[in-house]
């Protein structure tokens, strides 16, 4: 689905790259030390080999090397997720899912109380500048608003389709159009 896309892209896809970068990272640090690279011809640079270390008997320190090591990759596979998610695209995307194609997991379950909440609080608060200077506020507003669009654009769909209020409607593949018209309640001023 649609929904699926974009958490997969902006969660899934960084989770993925930390996770590779951990196991990686952890894999190096144990191969490091059985493994030695050396020079083979100690006149030329670029002729390495890779050499099995010499065995000694383990130590304690050998056995509190493969925790470390295991932390140390966490660290690494943490740090790569934090740098390659970005909050602020995820949030405005999630702000859009009500205008995506296909059924919505998200709209069916969280738009008819989005827009409850949504209500209980006064026109002027939404219309202010602190929500447009909060970037969740603004990406509540904004789903909201989605949510209405999805919500008109679901009703005309049923009929033209000639379907009832309780069927399900599919979106088609383009999406909830942009410039779908949503009439303004008088009670809450939900654009």
């Amino acid at each position: 689905s649609a929904e699926l896309e974009v958490v997969t892209a902006r969660v899934l896809s960084p989770l993925a790259w930390g996770a590779a970068s951990a196991l990686v990272s952890f894999a190096s640090f144990r191969l490091g030390r059985t493994f030695r690279l050396v020079r083979s011809d100690p006149n030329s640079f670029f002729v390495i080999r890779i050499r099995r270390a010499p065995w000694r008997p383990p130590t304690p320190s050998d056995r509190l090397s493969v925790p470390f090591d295991a932390a140390l990759g966490v660290l690494i596979g943490c740090s790569a997720t934090s740098f390659l998610y970005d909050p602020d695209a995820f949030r405005r995307d999630m702000a859009d899912v009500p205008t995506l194609r296909g059924r919505s997991f998200v709209s069916d379950e969280l738009c008819t109380e989005f827009v409850s909440r949504y209500r209980t609080y006064p026109r002027e608060f939404w219309n202010g500048d602190d929500v447009r200077s909060d970037p969740t506020l603004d990406s509540i507003r904004t789903f909201v608003s989605n949510c209405r669009k999805r919500e008109t654009y679901e009703k005309k769909l049923r009929r033209e389709g000639g379907l009832s209020d309780e069927e399900a409607v599919v979106i088609p593949w383009h999406g909830v159009p942009a410039l779908t018209k949503v009439e303004e309640d008088e009670e809450d001023g939900i654009p």
